[in-house]
């Protein structure tokens, strides 16, 4: 049954529903690609928006079934694969990175868990606060932005793919809210170690071998690129100098696209 755009099925389980909105966000997906190529495309903050389009379409109606998805993982994987397809052109990145990897460098949690914030968010619309609770102990309630936060880092931290980004970026919260850069092309093949890289190329058969082409004894990857080939040294010592000190994965993720 067909009831404000929500298909109700028998078991109030919402599977038909989840599936027609995903194959939904892949129809108008497919038509975004076409205008956020990986080169020459709109700028990050356009791409964001654009993809805003398919996140309305395949979480509408969250709060009548979010709560499903914890008795039916498999709807919870239908959303992220198709909120994942979006996010890769987003990023400009190719479809071989991870999931976890894509959802951090776009700064967008899983759908997932949007759609539990969605179904928080109107649950608490609806209730009222009880009049007995002092105001200064809701006032030190966590927000919902920090619940959300926080259950896509206990994911994170749980993850096995997206090492070298999860690396890189270890405070989601600080990444999400930075105000300065923006994912770009290669931005993002530095930072999740896919396409340009020897290793990875030779993990897909694209290379012969997986050592650097520039000083032959070292693994080509994004932390010998950015970290040790001294082909890159200079580049490397004016990145140095405006960070204010050498280059540590812990640096990098303090002045990401910076």
């Amino acid at each position: 049954m067909l009831y404000l755009g929500i298909v109700v099925d028998k078991t109030l389980l919402y599977k038909e529903h989840i599936k027609k909105a995903a194959e939904k966000a892949d129809r108008i997906g497919g038509q975004l690609v076409r205008i956020m190529p990986n080169v020459g495309g709109p700028k990050e903050l356009r791409c964001r928006l654009l993809s805003s389009v398919v996140h309305s379409g395949l979480l509408y109606g969250a709060p009548s079934w979010a709560d499903t998805l914890d008795y039916v993982p498999k709807n919870a994987k239908i959303l992220n694969q198709a909120q994942r397809k979006v996010l890769l052109c987003h990023i400009r990145a190719y479809r071989t990175v991870s999931e976890v990897a894509t959802n951090i460098l776009s700064s967008t949690p899983l759908a997932d868990i949007i759609a539990r914030d969605r179904e928080m968010a109107f649950v608490r619309r609806r209730i009222q606060p009880d009049v007995e609770v002092k105001t200064s102990a809701r006032a030190n309630a966590p927000s919902r932005n920090e619940i959300m936060l926080r259950s896509w880092k206990n994911r994170i931290e749980t993850a096995e793919t997206g090492a070298w980004t999860r690396t890189l970026v270890r405070d989601i919260g600080s990444w999400c809210n930075r105000e300065h850069g923006q994912m770009m092309f290669h931005m993002t093949q530095m930072m999740s170690g896919h396409r340009c890289f020897s290793h990875y190329l030779h993990r897909i058969g694209k290379e012969n071998s997986d050592a650097c082409h520039h000083c032959i004894d070292g693994l080509d990857d994004a932390r010998h690129t950015l970290l040790e080939c001294d082909a890159w040294e200079s580049e490397r010592s004016t990145l140095s100098r405006s960070l204010g000190g050498p280059i540590r994965t812990n640096s990098c993720r303090q002045h990401d696209c910076g």
